[in-house]
Parts: C-alpha cells; sequence; structure tokens
C-alpha cells in the first residue's frame, strides 16, 4: 500500500475514533444534565409513552447494528472508484450515521425519564446505546479493505 494512502487509511481511522469518543461523551453530558432538572409538573402516565420508546429504541438499535456493514456493501463498488480522500468522507459519514443512531437510542431513554421524571426508565435505552457504541468501535479493518491497492 502506498505510504500516502496508508497515511489517510491512519487518518480515517483517527477521526472515526474521535467521532465515536465525542459521540458516546454527549450521551453521558445529556444523560447527567437530564438528571438534575426533570420538567416541573406532573409526570406523564408512563404504559403507553414506554412501549412507544421502546419500539422506537428497538428499531433504532437494530438499524444501527447493521447500518455501517450494509451502508459500505451497497456502495462498495462506488465508493472504490472513488478518489482516496473521498472515501473517507464516504467512511467518516457512514461512521457517523451509525454512531448518532445509537445516541439518539440513548436519548430516548433520557427523554422518557425526564417526562416521566424516573431516572430509572432511561438505564435500559442507555445501556443498550452504549453497547452499540461498543460494538461499533472503529476498528482498521473495517475500513482497510476500501484503501486496498489504491493511489493518490
Amino acid at each position: 500500500m502506498d505510504q500516502r494512502v496508508e497515511t489517510v487509511l491512519q487518518s480515517t481511522y483517527r477521526q472515526a475514533l474521535y467521532l465515536w469518543i465525542g459521540l458516546s461523551l454527549s450521551l453521558t453530558l445529556f444523560f447527567v444534565q437530564s438528571q438534575l432538572v426533570f420538567v416541573k409538573g406532573k409526570p406523564l402516565p408512563t404504559s403507553q409513552l414506554e412501549w412507544v420508546f421502546t419500539g422506537l429504541g428497538a428499531v433504532t438499535f437494530l438499524m444501527g447494528l447493521v447500518f455501517f456493514k450494509y451502508y459500505l456493501a451497497i456502495r462498495k463498488s462506488r465508493i472504490l472508484r472513488m478518489p482516496v480522500n473521498d472515501r473517507k468522507q464516504t467512511i467518516l459519514l457512514a461512521f457517523v450515521f451509525q454512531f448518532v443512531l445509537f445516541e439518539t437510542l440513548g436519548l430516548y431513554g433520557v427523554l422518557l425519564s425526564v417526562l416521566t421524571q424516573n431516572t430509572m426508565k432511561a438505564f435500559p435505552f442507555v445501556v443498550f446505546a452504549y453497547v452499540g457504541f461498543l460494538l461499533a468501535l472503529p476498528k482498521k479493518i473495517k475500513i482497510k479493505e476500501f484503501f486496498l491497492g489504491s493511489e493518490i
């Protein structure tokens, strides 16, 4: 692999890791901040609201698990024809979308806990969001195939 291509691969990995850290930490900050200030007034009834958020959360979690892999698989032939720097941007975009899906899952729990004034309602959502983040941890092996045999 050309040294400049290796440099782009390294920077893609590093930037994806920074995005992963940033979005997972932002979820933590949202959660902590939300628990400091609850909505004033009576909490909303939880039964139907919980089912709605649970359904949304399940769909979001499943989408987050498969998004990166299938997005890049569907676009692979097109990505391989792109210049190396455009490949980098496309891969980073796929990472961002995947991370945002997991962050959204956690935010469903944060919103539910604020509306119901019950911190415990957020924990399953936040835990599954972090499980998703751990499963989506950027690895060079995930992106290396898009840079093999490339020239800048």
